[in-house]
């Protein structure tokens, strides 16, 4: 796999630190920033070219990304923010390659033949790469479409459309059902969502909330636990970890598989 950089000013920052209270756990967030870039990096060299919109939900990247300002939705794709600066040593990299090969083809060494093909460099019958390592690609960063969604099959009984359907704010659906699949274990697990987003819009209406204001599906459905505690809608912190849910006092029903 290819190099990549990461500043540790990236985890300091101002956009880090609003993504990380959004998602609620640093480990995760962390991770969620490092696959941004990694799917970046494959895109950006050497053609500076966006990430696709299909591939960025494919990875399962949330639109939390976007919405703290690390990603920008573009008409043409996923802009990760900074990736100029980011990703210059790879250029730079590639022409002091280039460079490289060509001084080596104008002085043989010692009466060994120096060639220059393709990219890499053949001296007396040893070939080396120009980069240490090679162009990053799509696919040898990133699970296959089929490992990303990956469900196993007592999973699929849910009906999260359903759930989907009755939540006003349409954005990050294929997002949101996937990180619903993943994270829905059990009948309880199911009831508990659905009362989640009852509670939530509940919520909103109290408020009267106007539906572009409300969070995006897939925001939502990565913080739905937080809208079964007694205080949810009151001043919530997402960055403590939740003791475990009582589903019983909830919902009615044990958190037991079936």
């Amino acid at each position: 796999m290819a190099r990549l950089n990461l500043e540790p000013k990236t985890w300091s920052s101002y956009k880090f630190q609003k993504l990380l209270i959004m998602i609620g756990d640093r480990h995760r967030a962390m991770g969620i920033v490092v696959d941004l870039w990694a799917l970046a990096q494959a895109h950006w060299f050497p053609k500076r070219e966006l990430i696709p919109f299909d591939e960025f939900e494919r990875a399962g990247l949330p639109e939390a990304l976007i919405e703290c300002g690390l990603a920008e939705r573009t008409p043409n794709g996923i802009y990760a923010k900074g990736a100029e600066d980011q990703f210059a040593w790879l250029f730079q990299a590639q022409e002091a390659g280039k460079r490289s090969g060509q001084a080596r083809s104008k002085n043989p060494l010692n009466g060994g033949s120096t060639a220059v093909n393709g990219g890499s460099t053949v001296v007396e019958g040893h070939s080396t790469s120009l980069l240490s390592t090679p162009t990053p690609t799509l696919k040898n960063i990133a699970p296959s479409k089929n490992e990303l969604l990956f469900i196993p099959a007592e999973r699929t009984r849910f009906n999260f459309l359903e759930i989907y359907k009755k939540y006003p704010r349409k954005e990050g659906k294929q997002v949101g059902i996937n990180r619903a699949k993943r994270e829905i274990k059990t009948p309880a697990d199911f009831q508990a969502l659905s009362k989640a987003v009852d509670r939530y819009l509940e919520h909103a209406k109290q408020n009267a909330t106007e539906k572009r204001f409300l969070k995006m599906f897939s925001t939502f459905i990565g913080e739905w636990r937080d809208w079964l505690e007694p205080d949810a809608g009151a001043g919530q912190d997402f960055s403590k970890a939740k003791d475990k849910l009582d589903y019983d006092k909830i919902c009615g029903v044990s958190n037991a598989a079936n």
